[in-house]
């Protein structure tokens, strides 16, 4: 085999190493995905529609929003592999596998009451309303009431909808309905905008005592006037401490960086058009190590955030050096390859030293004219091939070959001067 074919081959074969990582290494982009929200017509369902849209019109993925009953479930899904994204309360206990893309927006508990004068106290030994199991609402209270002076079993929770605890509080099965969403929540709205349901004041005191007991959350409030109940008439009348919590967008771990780099672009980049359909998303941000985030910022996210404009370099390190990976690849199996003919071309040239050999020995003690005629001609084929295949590059010109030239040529002349000597005796003999 000559060196260009070795060099020829060793090239084909890097190509194909070059090809076969590229598709081992760099993932298809992901275009099919499922989002998880909330209640129909909550603020989760319409905020996860939103962006499904932002996905859908910027990177043309396949968006399919899925109902749940909000963060409980959401976060399962992602553990369980049913989603691929959620919202979820930032407060939520999580598992290790979850990462967050960004924030989305920032909830704040609301009790509502039917009884304008009623507190905290008031609360005790009463059924309150915390929304549906799957939901987040539970999870905060449950927490934060005992830091709130309410102790653990001193209240009935009962798991249901919204629209099913303000029916009840109404028909005064409840003595309060606890939600925790964003300020200006519809469902909120149109609940107290009825004029017989008012927000109970937790206090800044007792905020910020639940606040350090319970993690992930901070102090926050509901502004003046947040909710119209009739024409130039909103509630509350002055501003309500309470306990808030942001909302972020979340996803596993094991989703592709470069898959979540185009998300978390596409959802920062897509934020005017958020915030259109969704005035509450205006507030979507980037999520920095200030922030209290219980679920880590996923590393394609993270390198969004810290994005600079890439050069020619960056855009392609990772492809280039795969590439120079598989040209030197493609130099050492060259190597290599080639060693190995160098070997077997050596071995063969044995062939030719071993048949040298034996023509040598039995020139010694040569007396057969005949046979010494049929020594010599294997001798010239011996020559005629070798000179053949080092032509033909399947035999080298190095060290090896030139002792096999030296000991060709011995068993030449050893030929030779049994050729002289049989003819010395056959004159001999005539003389005679």
């Amino acid at each position: 085999m000559t060196n260009f074919r070795i060099y020829a081959l060793s090239t084909l074969f890097g190509i194909l190493f070059v090809i076969s990582s590229y598709f081992l290494f760099f993932n298809e982009e992901k275009k099919s995905w499922i989002i998880g929200g909330g209640e129909e017509g909550g603020l989760y369902d319409a905020s996860v529609s939103a962006i499904s849209k932002v996905l859908k019109n910027k990177n043309g993925w396949n968006v399919e929003v899925r109902r749940t009953s909000g963060s409980v479930e959401n976060m399962k899904g992602l553990n369980e592999g049913s989603l691929d994204l959620c919202l979820l309360q930032n407060d939520l206990p999580g598992s290790e596998k979850i990462r967050s893309i960004a924030t989305i927006y920032e909830e704040v508990l609301h009790i509502i009451v039917k009884d304008k004068n009623a507190s905290l106290a008031s609360l005790v030994g009463k059924n309150i309303s915390t929304g549906k199991s799957g939901g987040g609402t539970y999870s905060l209270v449950s927490a934060i009431f005992p830091s709130l002076g309410i102790k653990e079993g001193s209240v009935t929770w009962k798991k249901e909808s919204l629209k099913e605890g303000i029916s009840n509080l109404r028909q005064g099965k409840r003595k309060a309905v606890c939600i925790v969403t964003s300020i200006g929540n519809q469902m909120v709205a149109s609940a107290l905008a009825g004029g017989d349901l008012h927000l109970l004041e937790i206090g800044e005191g007792m905020s910020s005592a639940a606040t350090r007991s319970y993690p992930f959350t901070q102090s926050s409030f509901i502004p003046q006037n947040s909710y119209p109940v009739s024409p130039g008439i909103a509630i509350p009348k002055a501003k309500i401490t309470t306990v808030g919590t942001c909302v972020v967008l979340a996803c596993h771990d094991e989703l592709d960086e470069s898959d979540t780099y185009k998300l978390a672009s596409a959802i920062h980049e897509g934020r005017v058009s958020l915030t259109r359909q969704i005035p509450v998303l205006s507030t979507i941000s980037h999520i920095g190590d200030n922030q209290k985030i219980q679920f880590p910022v996923h590393e394609g996210a993270r390198k969004y955030l810290l994005r600079d404009e890439p050069n020619f370099l960056q855009n392609w390190a990772e492809p280039l050096a795969l590439i120079l990976s598989a040209i030197v690849i493609a130099w050492a199996v060259g190597v290599a390859l080639r060693e190995f003919l160098v070997q077997r071309r050596k071995d063969s040239l044995d062939v030719y030293f071993e048949q040298l050999g034996l023509l040598i020995t039995e020139l010694v003690d040569l007396k057969d004219s005949n046979r010494l005629q049929a020594i010599k001609i294997e001798i010239h084929k011996i020559r005629q091939e070798t000179t053949q295949k080092l032509v033909a590059e399947q035999l080298l010109a190095n060290e090896s070959f030139i002792i096999f030239q030296n000991q060709l040529l011995t068993a030449q002349r050893m030929a030779n001067d049994c050729t002289s000597f049989a003819e010395k005796k056959d004159s001999q003999s005539l003389e005679s």
